[in-house]
C-alpha cells in the first residue's frame, strides 16, 4: 500500500511540476470550450471511452488538430468505469466520415491504437496508407 501511496504523490508532483513548467490549461472534454486551438495531434490515451459524448469530443479534436490517435480499450468485456468499448471495427465507422487506420491492436491487452483526420493527405505524410 505504500508502494501505492509514494506513487500517487510523484504523480501529482509530476502533473504540476508539467502545468508550472508549460503553462497547460485543462477542459472539460464532456462540455466543449468555445475555443479554437491549432494542434498537430491530439492524443487520447484510453479516455475516449470514458467520455459520455465520443463523438462530439472526437469532432472537437478533429477540428482542432490535424491528426487524432486514439488508444483505447477494445474487446468484449466493458468495466464499470467505461460508457462502451471499442473494436476494430471502429475504424469502419470513422471511415464513413473521416480518414482512420488502425495503427496496432494487442488482443492479449485488449487495447486498440487508432489515427483518425479529416485529410486523408494527413495520413500520407505519415507513411500510413
Amino acid at each position: 500500500m505504500e508502494f501505492i501511496a509514494n506513487n500517487i504523490i510523484l504523480f501529482i508532483a509530476l502533473v504540476v511540476l508539467v502545468f508550472l513548467i508549460f503553462n497547460l490549461e485543462t477542459y472539460n472534454l464532456n462540455e466543449i470550450p468555445n475555443k479554437n486551438f491549432k494542434l498537430d495531434l491530439f492524443f487520447f490515451g484510453d479516455t475516449l471511452d470514458h467520455t459520455s459524448k465520443p463523438k462530439k469530443v472526437l469532432d472537437f479534436a478533429l477540428n482542432n488538430s490535424k491528426v487524432v490517435l486514439i488508444l483505447t480499450n477494445s474487446g468484449d468485456q466493458v468495466t464499470r468505469q467505461h460508457q462502451f468499448s471499442f473494436s476494430v471495427k471502429f475504424v469502419d465507422y470513422l471511415n464513413k466520415e473521416y480518414y482512420s487506420k488502425k495503427i496496432f491492436e494487442d488482443k492479449v491487452n485488449n487495447e486498440l491504437l487508432l489515427i483518425v483526420s479529416k485529410k486523408k493527405i494527413n495520413l500520407k505524410k505519415l507513411n500510413i496508407n
